[in-house]
Parts: C-alpha cells; sequence; structure tokens
C-alpha cells in the first residue's frame, strides 16, 4: 500500500490522538454523539424542507 507524504501523515495522526485522548475524559463521547447527531437532524430537515424543482 501507499504511504501519504510524512508532512501529511504525522500532523493527522497528531489530530487522532488528540482526538481519541479527549475522548477518554467523561462525558466528552457523550457530547460528541449528541453534537453528531443534531447536526445531522438538522442536515436532514434542510435537505427535507428544501423545495426541489419539478423536472
Amino acid at each position: 500500500p501507499t504511504q501519504p507524504p510524512p508532512h501529511l501523515a504525522a500532523p493527522a495522526m497528531s489530530e487522532v490522538r488528540k482526538f481519541t485522548k479527549r475522548l477518554s475524559k467523561p462525558g466528552t463521547a457523550a457530547e460528541v454523539r449528541q453534537s453528531v447527531s443534531e447536526a445531522v437532524r438538522s442536515t436532514v430537515d434542510l435537505v427535507v424542507s428544501t423545495p426541489r424543482p419539478l423536472a
């Protein structure tokens, strides 16, 4: 498999580690789930309520 250039791989892994480390704090995973749930819900509401042109 091809590897990404080092200047792209290192920051990405660092961010992943920071993200997963923060998830281990009590309540953080629940907050993330709630935020994602709200974002998805608002996106679905927007898509459903947007009138589509008739073909």
